[in-house]
């Protein structure tokens, strides 16, 4: 995926590069913009693996557990294979807000979902926008790292989404004991909007690059 024509159009300016060379990476708003969809999409997948099984179990229907959730891996990955192949011209920012959108947009709609079959329709399509979004994620990080801080700056992208999981995780454990559990895929969504809506008004601002 590393000549992914996806991202060939998208590059990060040498400007950033030399700004993201010259000063810690989490002081950059336009690195904290990057990092905050794939906080907001590892909100959500924490709450997948939580949420899913509980609410077959309501279903009735537990062995279909394994399946639905290797749907939304499958299909993620389908996802990673068909997006690479595209030629896409927008900014690597704004492809992170709209495919952090639509990931988080399917997922809410499992808890509108009354069958184990919708439910398994609805965080399959969520799936085909996960790995489009790490896949952009990591390629924008690692331009903006420039030639000799890649490592950090891929590995905050790694770190963005495992502390998103991990949110994720603990308050769908906590929201499935305490509420209904369609009601949790509706909240974590609402919140990792919020975190999208931060990024992309961010991203919007004109901010002074620092001088190196």
């Amino acid at each position: 995926m590393m000549s992914s024509p996806a991202m060939a159009a998208t590059p990060v300016d040498a400007s950033s590069r030399n700004v993201a060379s010259a000063a810690p990476l989490l002081t950059e708003p336009r690195f904290i913009a990057l990092l905050l969809p794939v906080l907001a999409v590892g909100l959500v997948v924490g709450t997948i693996y939580v949420a899913v099984p509980t609410m077959i179990a309501t279903l009735g229907n537990v062995a279909a557990v394994g399946v639905v959730l290797a749907l939304f891996a499958a299909d993620s990955a389908v996802g990673g294979l068909a997006y690479g192949a595209l030629h896409i011209t927008v900014s690597s920012q704004r492809q992170l807000v709209i495919l952090a959108i639509l990931f988080i947009t399917a997922s809410a709609g499992a808890g509108l979902a009354t069958s184990t079959i919708s439910l398994g329709l609805v965080i399959s399509a969520a799936g085909l926008f996960l790995s489009p979004i790490m896949i952009v994620a990591y390629f924008t990080a690692s331009d903006f790292g420039g030639t000799t801080r890649q490592t950090e700056s891929t590995t905050w992208v790694n770190t963005a989404h495992n502390v998103g999981a991990a949110a994720g995780s603990a308050l769908s454990g906590f929201l499935v004991e305490s509420w209904k559990v369609s009601s949790t895929f509706l909240t974590t969504a609402g919140a990792a909007a919020v975190f999208v809506a931060l990024s992309a008004g961010i991203s919007a601002r004109p901010w002074r690059r620092p001088s190196a």
